[in-house]
């Protein structure tokens, strides 16, 4: 624990502090400004050398965040520590491939520039796609899930619907990721109840453009059913909206939803509150002050679940040289 230093560099001051908190040390003394012409700087204001550094940084919006991680990367490595950059949200992290001419590979070229910024080590959580974690050549990338926090939630509030079999699991997406995310969650909670089985629904969706997409079937029995759908993120949640409508059509009986990352462009929250959707969990990995006032109001439909124990327990472990898997395969 002597050697463990924590920063937050501002994206999300609530979860830092509370990271901070379940680690058991007070957060480090940093600035983080702006110019008048819009440059960042950082400087740390501790002694760094022979230090694990870790810094506490979502990548939203992309491109200011990041460029203050990088920074930040630079700082504490010229200052002889060991950086090891804690990215809740990872930006740009939808952009892994090319799926049409003459597009970058963005998601690529973030893990290339925290490479040469100075990592030594990444920290993220529920990256859009799996092959990310090939993308960083020298730096230990660890990923976490959100799943075992919002099992442990569902558990308890969903006990009697699982025993009686209402309870499913659903993707809204059938492609990628999508069904795998949501095996994973049906496989994991079966094993908090016994083996139980949970069954699964998949719904096809097309997407068309940027942030449009349309359901074109539903793969599995929704009849009279309370379904969860899972994803990892929540944006224009046009997909996760249309997919609660086509499966209330479908005679479900009652459609909630779970995603790792809220980001809510485009009036998402309101048109959440309006949708068929009953309930919708969403993680703190992104600070929003209006999520946060709404998780706290009675009869919001929005829930906000923290995963600052989680990233608590993953820096330490990750200080101790220890693996980090045991906090998600439960």
């Amino acid at each position: 624990m002597k050697n463990l230093k924590i920063f937050d560099l501002g994206s999300n001051k609530s979860l830092a502090s509370e990271i901070a908190k379940h680690v058991g040390r007070e957060l480090g003394n940093v600035t983080v400004k702006e110019f008048m012409d819009g440059e960042k700087y950082v400087q740390f204001h501790e002694n760094l050398r022979g230090k694990r550094v870790f810094l506490i940084e979502s990548t939203n919006q992309p491109d200011g965040n990041i460029l203050t991680l990088l920074l930040a990367l630079d700082a504490a490595k010229r200052a002889g520590g060991n950086p090891i950059a804690v990215i809740p949200y990872f930006g740009y992290g939808r952009q892994e491939r090319k799926s049409a001419p003459r597009e970058p590979i963005s998601a690529r070229l973030m893990a290339d520039l925290i490479e040469v910024a100075g990592a030594r080590g990444v920290l993220t959580m529920d990256l859009h796609a799996n092959a990310i974690e090939g993308f960083f050549k020298d730096a230990k990338l660890d990923q976490l899930y959100a799943r075992p926090v919002f099992l442990d939630y569902f558990a308890k509030i969903f006990e009697e619907l699982i025993n009686d079999d209402q309870f499913v699991i659903g993707s809204p997406d059938a492609s990628g990721a999508g069904p795998g995310r949501a095996r994973a969650y049906a496989k994991h909670l079966s094993a908090r109840f016994g083996g139980k089985n949970i069954p699964l629904v998949v719904l096809d969706k097309r997407r068309a453009e940027h942030n449009k997409s349309e359901i074109n079937y539903v793969l599995g029995d929704v009849e009279n059913k309370v379904i969860m759908l899972v994803d990892d993120i929540f944006d224009t949640c046009g997909t996760i909206i249309g997919a609660a409508q086509t499966l209330m059509n479908r005679g479900a009986k009652e459609v909630m939803a779970a995603g790792t990352h809220g980001i809510f462009t485009q009036g998402a929250l309101a048109k959440l509150h309006s949708s068929m959707l009953t309930k919708i969990f969403v993680t703190n990995t992104i600070y929003n002050p209006q999520v946060i006032e709404l998780s706290n109001q009675p009869n919001s439909k929005i829930k906000m679940i923290s995963v600052g124990e989680l990233f608590g327990k993953a820096i330490l472990k990750v200080n101790n040289d220890e693996s980090v898997s045991g906090l998600f395969d439960s």
